[in-house]
């Protein structure tokens, strides 16, 4: 048990004189002896959701730089203090060892909230499935390209049928409505927080090494800690810190949106900026797509799903 270890060489860990005995230890932490011995008998193992419990005079530090427990991790002891490219976070390849801080005066919390659903899961491939009967069902075997050239004609063709759109759109001069988008195409990159900061988006090499080789080594949604997100969107739009209202990077499951709320003084708005694909959650949610009723027309489903649960959430 931690308690017994701990006191098995607690003078030379502590620097205190004499001898500690584990209940000892166990006031220390929690405050009320009916709750430690009740609930931690001498010998017992115990998790962080169980100390949360009880009235503990210590709780983990949990803040941008952790996960939601207050880990934080590195391939040695010496390297936890060591900036790290993304943060430490999360557990990467290569990392041995982690470490938490403990504040006195503040309750062991239960880690934040998760947003896994195994309904989300359910729903994308049933989603997945719709429109995959919808093409086959419709189509004989003799209607699928499977010419090699066929690929080609139809890229050619659908590119000669938006030429021939863009001509058909009149002139537009809207200086004023051209600009506000220019600012939200700004947006839309710093949605994508350190990965659109340090370019991994600028080129379609590097966007296919972002969804390839790199994913099983460092993996840009989810091993990036928030800070580094955070000061990478304000960075990016010239904010200050505090107009970063708020913000989600991480999700559990598919159909959750990855967001930022966000106050521009300068274009006196309040956006909430949507990131697009980058994790494989998202790749799940992107499959799904049957079509829906929506409004007066259709829409694609995962796209309606994820889009209401945003407003759920800013709500």
């Amino acid at each position: 048990a931690p308690f017994r270890a701990l006191a098995s060489d607690g003078r030379s860990k502590l620097g205190m004189q004499g001898s500690l005995h584990p209940q000892s230890l166990r006031r220390l932490l929690y405050s009320k002896a009916e709750d430690w011995s009740r609930l931690f008998p001498l010998g017992a193992c115990y998790t962080c959701q169980d100390a949360a419990l009880t009235n503990c005079n210590y709780g983990p530090k949990v803040d941008a730089f952790t996960d939601d427990a207050g880990w934080t991790y590195a391939s040695t002891f010496d390297r936890l203090e060591a900036r790290r490219l993304g943060g430490r976070s999360t557990y990467r390849y290569g990392d041995k060892v982690r470490c938490r801080r403990w504040l006195r005066g503040e309750e062991a919390t239960v880690p934040r909230e998760s947003y896994l659903c195994h309904d989300d899961f359910t729903r994308v491939l049933g989603s997945l499935s719709n429109s995959m009967n919808k093409v086959l069902g419709q189509r004989g075997l003799t209607r699928f390209p499977f010419d090699p050239s066929a690929a080609y004609y139809r890229r050619q063709k659908d590119k000669d049928r938006y030429q021939s759109l863009c001509c058909t759109l009149r002139p537009w001069g809207d200086a004023d409505t051209l600009s506000e988008l220019l600012v939200g195409a700004l947006y839309s990159r710093a949605a994508y927080g350190y990965t659109g900061r340090t370019g991994m988006f600028d080129s379609l090499g590097a966007g296919a090494v972002v969804f390839s080789v790199q994913r099983p080594v460092f993996d840009l949604a989810e091993h990036v800690d928030d800070d580094s997100n955070d000061w990478s969107f304000v960075d990016m739009l010239g904010l200050r810190g505090d107009d970063l209202v708020e913000r989600i990077w991480r999700v559990q499951s598919p159909l959750q949106p990855v967001y930022a709320i966000a106050r521009d003084h300068a274009m006196k708005w309040i956006v909430v900026a949507v990131r697009g694909t980058l994790s494989t959650k998202d790749m799940l949610t992107d499959a799904a797509a049957h079509c829906v009723e929506f409004l007066e027309g259709s829409a694609h489903e995962a796209f309606v799903r994820t889009s209401q649960k945003l407003l759920h959430d800013i709500h």
